[in-house]
C-alpha cells in the first residue's frame, strides 16, 4: 500500500524537486512576449488587426487610429512618433516599445522629441 503521507513529504521536501522548481520559475520568469515572438512588428506595414493583437491595450480603435495617421502623415520614422496618434500617450507607448519597430528588424532608438520633426 502506499503512504501518502511519506509521498507528500518526499514531493514537498525533497532538494531534487526544490531544484527543479528553482529551475523551472527562473526559466518560465525570463520568458517574455518579447522573447517568443519571432521579430518586433513594423508599424509601417502592419494591419489594424495585427496591431491590436500585439500591442498592450491597444484594441481595434487605437490601432484603426495608428493606421489612419500613417495613410495621413506617411510612414513613421521613429516609434516616438506614435504619441501623436490620438489615444496612444507615453505611458501607452513605453509598454509597447519592445514589441515594435519602424522597419522589418529594426530595434527601437530612443529619440528625443526635440529631434521629432513637428
Amino acid at each position: 500500500m502506499i503512504d501518502l503521507q511519506r509521498s507528500f513529504y518526499i514531493l514537498k521536501f525533497s532538494p531534487l524537486m526544490k531544484a527543479i522548481s528553482v529551475v523551472l520559475l527562473l526559466a518560465l520568469s525570463s520568458i517574455s512576449n518579447q522573447a517568443l515572438s519571432a521579430s518586433p512588428l513594423d508599424i509601417n506595414s502592419a494591419t489594424a488587426e495585427q496591431l491590436a493583437a500585439v500591442m498592450v491595450g491597444v484594441g481595434n480603435k487605437k490601432s484603426q487610429a495608428i493606421i489612419q495617421y500613417r495613410e495621413k502623415n506617411g510612414a513613421f520614422n521613429a516609434l516616438d512618433e506614435l504619441i501623436f496618434v490620438k489615444g496612444i500617450g507615453p505611458s501607452l507607448l513605453k509598454k509597447n516599445r519592445d514589441y515594435l519597430s519602424i522597419g522589418p528588424g529594426q530595434e527601437y532608438k530612443e529619440v528625443k522629441l526635440a529631434d521629432l520633426p513637428l
